[in-house]
């Protein structure tokens, strides 16, 4: 598993953020956030190497959509309908993340993805497609906005 986890929003972030970003900013319960990720990565059969994939080519799609649900639902991103949802996730990573700068900035993320719930979807299994556009909007969104560097 990724041992440089910094921040989190969602697991979905402990993936794509892992990659990214700074020691200092991380979160303050790495224990927590790397059991979501760990028991995420067995239940849906996904390997490190897939989440590094995914992460440094901004391809949600070498994951399978399912992980990416599995990690909201976990902290509080995914509701029981499969929508994605702002609270619980945001309370779970103001208490996650150390500095204001990055939780304000992840905040912003969490909001302007928000629009996913407004798309088409193709097919629908318990969350696991909205999740993957979660997923996608997180990473354009990061790069957009680039707190990380």
């Amino acid at each position: 598993m990724f041992t440089h986890i910094c921040f989190v929003l969602s697991a979905i972030a402990l993936c794509i953020f892992s990659v990214h970003a700074k020691e200092e900013c991380g979160p303050t319960n790495t224990r927590d956030l790397n059991f979501i990720f760990m028991t995420c990565a067995k239940e849906h059969d996904v390997t490190d190497a897939q989440i590094k994939t995914a992460t440094e080519l901004e391809d949600v799609t070498f994951v399978k959509a399912c992980f990416w649900a599995c990690c909201l639902r976990k902290t509080g991103f995914l509701d029981k309908k499969g929508r994605y949802v702002l609270y619980p996730g945001l309370t779970y990573i103001r208490y996650i993340v150390k500095r204001d700068d990055v939780y304000t900035d992840l905040e912003t993320i969490a909001k302007q993805c928000e629009s996913v719930n407004d798309m088409a979807l193709k097919y629908e299994e318990t969350g696991c497609e909205r999740s993957s556009l979660v997923a996608a909007c997180f990473m354009e969104q990061m790069d957009q906005i680039r707190f990380f560097i």
